[in-house]
């Protein structure tokens, strides 16, 4: 039997424990089985740590702490009801995982956790400033979002105030935050084709709109009145629409440019690079990693030689070739 009694800390498991002095640790007996689990001495109460942990769903249903860990299915199971056993939802188990399936399989390990949101892992370059901009929602500002995020997390109070930084891998609950629902995540593996096939392609819309409002190759220029290449394609969409790295990969670029106005761009992993322009504003900064369809790196605008809102995509070779991005993307 379990009982659960709040205090200052948070939640407090009696239960049958055997303790020695010189081990940070507790053997919780449920139904017969016994659970031991260690707690690391940083952050002892946000995780549970050990690859070979069993947690115990009630645990984390109950706590008033966030709680996290990695978890193996031991049977095929639906993402809802391991989600309800957790005390989670499903949105967050998908988001945290990187899938947008509706089970999983046995042996499949997943990040598990007791809250509504995006797990984050931190790089070393991540303060709190910086992702809370990056994974800015629509209806909060970047203050009141890093107020969340370290109520959330269990900060001290004094993040807020003075420049916080995350350590590399450390997991940040975001609150909110989710993985569009439209778009399939697939982990990306380690990529061996110097350039993509037909059949593999590697990136994602940028934007929730699809509608094209200029395609790529010659067209007449609505500005400077004469045929030329348009090197991308442009997306028509609502200004502040949020724009996601379309693959994985780390800026090279975030700044202003002539004719393009507010830009980024990303280096990937096999010398491909995206470049998104007219950009409103710029969530990003040149050295950030991003991940696909998760990194917020701007907002829809019309900076630069642009006569709507819309976001111009390009997609570059290694050797500086611009090709038609729309090829290469997930349909």
């Amino acid at each position: 039997m379990i009982d659960y009694a709040k205090n200052k800390r948070g939640v407090m498991i009696t239960a049958l424990v055997l303790i020695s002095a010189a081990v940070t640790g507790f053997v919780l007996k449920k139904d017969g089985a016994a659970h031991s689990w260690t707690f690391p001495e940083k952050n002892p109460y946000s995780v549970m740590g050990g690859p070979a942990t069993v947690p115990v769903p009630e645990v984390f249903k109950n706590s008033p702490r966030l709680l996290y860990t990695r978890y193996r299915v031991s049977e095929s199971r639906s993402i809802q009801s391991l989600a309800m056993d957790f005390g989670t939802d499903a949105r967050t188990l998908k988001s945290s995982n990187l899938i947008n399936s509706p089970s999983v399989k046995s042996g499949a390990v997943l990040n598990i956790l007791n809250r509504s949101g995006l797990l984050y892992e931190a790089s070393g370059k991540d303060t709190l400033a910086s992702v809370a901009a990056r994974y800015l929602p629509a209806d909060r500002t970047v203050k009141e979002f890093a107020a969340e995020i370290v109520q959330e997390n269990d900060l001290p109070p004094s993040a807020l105030l003075m420049g916080y930084s995350f350590s590399k891998g450390e997991k940040v609950l975001l609150p909110g935050v989710f993985a569009p629902a439209s778009r399939v995540f697939v982990p990306q593996k380690k990529q061996v084709a110097a350039v993509p096939s037909k059949k593999q392609k590697l990136y994602i819309f940028p934007v929730a709109y699809k509608r094209i409002s200029s395609y790529f190759g010659y067209r007449d220029h609505p500005k400077k009145h004469k045929k030329i290449l348009h090197k991308g394609c442009d997306f028509q969409a609502p200004h502040g629409t949020p724009v996601f790295a379309a693959r994985s990969g780390t800026v090279t670029s975030a700044k202003w440019e002539r004719g393009y106005g507010n830009t980024v761009e990303i280096l990937h992993s096999d010398g491909y690079s995206t470049r998104y322009a007219h950009l409103s504003s710029i969530n990003v900064k040149k050295g950030d990693s991003v991940k696909q369809g998760l990194s917020k790196i701007g907002e829809v605008g019309r900076s630069g030689m642009a006569t709507g809102n819309h976001l111009h995509f390009e997609l570059v070779t290694p050797k500086g070739i611009v090709v038609d991005p729309l090829t290469q993307i997930k349909k």
